[in-house]
């Protein structure tokens, strides 16, 4: 199992509206097994697609979504190892 963070905090982004489409971009890479942490679900449409062209089952994969920071779950913010400590992501995870 590999563990893949889906993040971006490049300042040239960070100030967009909406990073939750940037960053399941971290799907691609994904393969069975492995657990991804994302800062919002993936879009299931997107989510079936990139796994059909990759070969990975979506449902070998462990998909981790810690609660919203400051950036309203648009981004993984600074405070996000604390949130992937939370009761709810352990047991997901």
């Amino acid at each position: 199992m590999r563990i893949i963070i889906g993040n971006h905090i490049d300042p040239a982004i960070r100030d967009r509206r909406d990073l939750r489409a940037w960053t399941q971009r971290a799907l691609w890479g994904a393969r069975d097994g492995d657990l991804v942490v994302l800062c919002a679900p993936p879009d299931p449409g997107f989510l079936e697609y990139a796994t059909t062209l990759t070969g990975t089952d979506p449902n070998r994969l462990h998909l981790i979504v810690p609660s919203p920071g400051q950036f309203g779950g648009r981004l993984l913010d600074q405070p996000a190892p604390r949130r992937l400590g939370e009761p709810h992501v352990i047991r997901r995870g």
